[in-house]
């Protein structure tokens, strides 16, 4: 979540687009879990943009790199996704 309403979901396969303002937002977006809730990583301190970690069940488009359908989220400690080798550097 760098921006208001720009969510991105990071994974081994690249950058997935969950969220951008005013022009896409997958079904279920509106269910995602408070992500500061096990650990989150704030860019500017002050806004809460930043990032989390989460395991999430959901639908995708490969060929966009979108998701198309949140159903299930679950925030995690930040910790484990950095120590996780299959993950980039965020």
């Amino acid at each position: 979540n760098p921006t208001p309403a720009n969510w991105y979901l990071t994974d081994s396969a690249g950058q997935w687009t969950i969220s951008l303002q005013g022009i896409y937002r997958a079904d279920g977006y509106q269910d995602l879990p408070d992500m500061k809730a096990a650990g989150w990583h704030s860019y500017d301190g002050i806004r809460g943009y930043g990032y989390g970690c989460a395991c999430m069940k959901l639908n995708t488009n490969k060929r966009l790199m979108r998701v198309t359908r949140v159903y299930s989220a679950k925030s995690l400690p930040l910790r484990q996704c950095y120590t996780d080798k299959a993950l980039p550097k965020p």
